[in-house]
């Protein structure tokens, strides 16, 4: 006698479930936890403070004629970028601060969600999985220039064999957050030379337009106090080691050594010129690890290790790192994602290719 057959319906309830279950998880609760933080922001009045108190009134001040370097008693409100930010928030003072912040929060959000896709993502998956990270929600909120700068990053990486678009792509990056200038690194070991060269006048012209406003020494002078002010405040290896009682000195050496020490073996990699970059930054809050999305999409990662920034959201150290208990939770994690994306690319040839860009350029690609 033969065995009776399985009604259709049994067999579709599996699958039918498994899709209910994958869009709550993966649709559902990240765009709530989105419009949670939305709500939450607005109520509070939080929405876009670097952009509201930082960005905008330089951009006015410019357009005023003025110094976009406009002083300020709050360290955190200070200027300390170069002018070319300003230059290009400058088109948004047209419109009302309230509606330009709206306007540039939104925007910000649309770069992160494309930011995978640029990068070869084609799972919705991660990229809803990315809308949990804590330094995402931080980078909203502050609206700062972060997740521009890993937009350009991404562009930068898909232009890769087109000389000029890749090096606009790093120049503008490094010229709106000159702590990115490892990647000139990259491109110097991989031989992309006009785009080096493209590169290096954007980041040029970057600092030139300091002039008119203020001496290069000055702008040197003011980026190291602010750097001094906060380089025990925040996310590097420096702070971590002088919190736990290492002598400055010796915090500071060991930070640089490392630091040195990635760009140096990792110079091909463009995955670890950006964790060379920072390694080196003087100041690192945690909104930077958004830039972890880059060397987790480029070693083509399992869908579980997406989740790994998702604990971030209890380093909760408002403005600053919060201690050694924050660092240590921020620091692992970072160090975590490094190793993974290490051990993934050791496993895999072909990852370890891409990681440099289909390995060593043609002679074409300068």
């Amino acid at each position: 006698m033969s065995a009776r057959r399985a009604h259709p319906y049994h067999a579709r309830v599996p699958v039918a479930s498994q899709r209910l279950w994958s869009l709550v998880l993966f649709a559902v609760l990240p765009l709530g936890f989105v419009a949670l933080t939305f709500y939450a922001m607005y109520s509070k009045n939080a929405v876009a403070i670097d952009f509201h108190y930082v960005y905008y009134p330089a951009a006015q001040e410019l357009l005023d004629g003025n110094s976009p370097f406009f002083e300020n008693d709050d360290p955190f409100k200070r200027f300390v970028y170069t002018p070319l930010l300003a230059v290009l928030v400058a088109p948004l003072t047209v419109l009302p601060l309230g509606v330009a912040d709206l306007l540039v929060t939104i925007a910000l959000l649309g770069l992160w969600v494309a930011t995978p896709f640029v990068l070869g993502i084609r799972d919705w998956r991660v990229v809803t999985v990315t809308l949990l990270w804590a330094p995402f929600v931080s980078a909203l909120q502050t609206a700062n220039v972060t997740i521009v700068l890993v937009f350009l990053c991404a562009l930068a990486w898909h232009w890769r064999d087109r000389k000029v678009l890749a090096g606009l792509s790093i120049g503008l990056a490094v010229g709106l957050k000159l702590f990115l200038w490892p990647l000139a690194f990259w491109l110097l070991a991989t031989r992309r030379v006009l785009s080096l060269v493209i590169a290096s006048a954007v980041v040029a012209f970057s600092i030139l337009v300091v002039l008119p406003y203020e001496s290069l020494p000055a702008f040197a002078t003011r980026l190291r106090e602010h750097g001094d002010l906060f380089d025990e405040e925040s996310y590097t290896l420096y702070a971590f080691l002088v919190e736990l009682g290492a002598p400055a000195t010796a915090a500071r050496v060991a930070w640089l050594a490392l630091g040195v020490t990635v760009l140096l073996l990792g110079r091909r990699s463009f995955s670890l010129c950006l964790v060379a970059a920072l390694l080196l930054s003087p100041l690192v809050w945690l909104h930077y690890l958004t830039l972890l999305v880059i060397p987790l999409a480029l070693v083509s990662a399992p869908l579980w290790m997406w989740f790994i920034p998702i604990p971030l959201a209890f380093a909760d150290g408002g403005a600053l790192n919060g201690g050694a208990g924050i660092q240590t939770l921020v620091l692992t994690t970072f160090a975590v994602i490094v190793g993974l994306c290490l051990w993934l690319s050791r496993r895999d040839d072909s990852v370890k290719r891409r990681l440099v860009g289909l390995g060593r350029p043609r002679p074409a690609d300068g």
